[in-house]
């Protein structure tokens, strides 16, 4: 357990004789405004025996207060306190930490979860005896809450899946599916997998869910696949979610690639994903360029060719071979060009 955090748990300890199906963790910072929906929708959603672990980033607002009125009701909720603001990946890890159930998802904390995906997940991990199911999810959009069902590219990758390999996916026959939109819930792990292979988010501010969704999957090598949406991702041009922020923070896209980049050349079983991570990494940057204050686009830029530079000419030649519009636009950060 972190050293920063603390405990409350409810005195109503229940549930707490039952064995734990699964975990849902919750990163929470000023939250009041969203986490009663949230918290509703996982408690209508889920039938399998589950607990909810809400870590607190020092919020400042009542959400600790709304909070408590679930912990004198519901024996299956727990909060951490951590003592500093820390962000939302080093929240997930402290729950980790803490996580009884057989397996786990990490969720926002101003997202809804829909019913019975949760536990269909389940029912197929433990059918087919895999470690992590991946399920697609609905972005609800704008003031106006429209439905717009998933982003292009992600619909394209389990339209592939589904057409060619059903519901189970070996990731070594499609690298690219790990170019799926890197969302901390759209994943269920059996919680020791996550431990065995060490998986954390760290402490990232921005883009803290690449690395973990990249280590999951490659180490995951089988996946179960289901065509239904976990959550309702609530997502408003004008409101606060991380997508809108436009920051320096947005920099750190490039720490996580570069450690991701480490990760994948520390090992020759992930050779096979290096093509996939280049197509990744630069449809990352040129996606962040668009989405961060003009002083810092040089900056970026600059960064990205740091990184790309460790890159060995048997990767690039891999690239060349595979998406000559990749290896040409990887070359382009290389020298560092005014790509802006």
């Amino acid at each position: 357990m972190n050293k920063d955090a603390m405990i409350d748990v409810n005195s109503n300890t229940s549930a707490a004789s039952e064995s734990v199906k699964i975990s849902i963790i919750i990163p929470v910072y000023n939250a009041q405004n969203s986490i009663v929906a949230t918290l509703d929708s996982i408690l209508r959603a889920i039938k399998s025996t589950h607990e909810i672990i809400l870590v607190d980033d020092c919020s400042t607002d009542n959400t600790i207060s709304v909070i408590e009125g679930y912990l004198a009701q519901r024996g299956n909720i727990k909060l951490i306190r951590q003592e500093k603001n820390q962000g939302p990946g080093v929240a997930r890890d402290v729950g980790l930490a803490s996580a009884s159930g057989e397996y786990t998802i990490f969720f926002d904390s101003d997202d809804f979860m829909l019913p019975n995906v949760a536990d269909n997940a389940i029912a197929k991990l433990e059918k087919e005896k895999l470690d992590v199911a991946v399920t697609q999810y609905n972005i609800v959009y704008g003031k106006a809450k429209e439905s717009i069902g998933m982003w292009e590219g992600d619909e394209k990758l389990f339209e592939e899946v589904r057409v060619k390999y059903g519901d189970i996916l070996s990731l070594q026959k499609l690298p690219d599916f790990l170019t799926l939109t890197n969302y901390p819930w759209n994943k269920i792990c059996r919680t020791r997998f996550l431990k065995d292979n060490d998986i954390k988010f760290g402490s990232l501010r921005l883009h803290e869910d690449i690395f973990p969704h990249w280590k999951i999957l490659m180490n995951a090598e089988r996946v179960a696949i289901l065509n239904d949406a976990i959550c309702n991702y609530m997502l408003c041009p004008e409101g606060s979610n991380v997508t809108n922020n436009k920051s320096q923070l947005r920099m750190q896209c490039v720490d996580a690639i570069a450690e991701l980049y480490d990760y994948i050349k520390s090992d020759k079983r992930y050779d096979v994903y290096t093509t996939s991570f280049f197509l990744f990494s630069v449809n990352l940057i040129d996606w962040a360029k668009e989405n961060i204050v003009i002083d810092f686009k040089s900056a970026l830029v600059s960064k990205v060719s740091d990184v790309f530079l460790q890159s060995s000419y048997s990767d690039l030649q891999k690239v060349f071979h595979t998406n000559k519009y990749i290896h040409s636009k990887v070359c382009e950060y290389l020298v560092n060009k005014k790509v802006f």
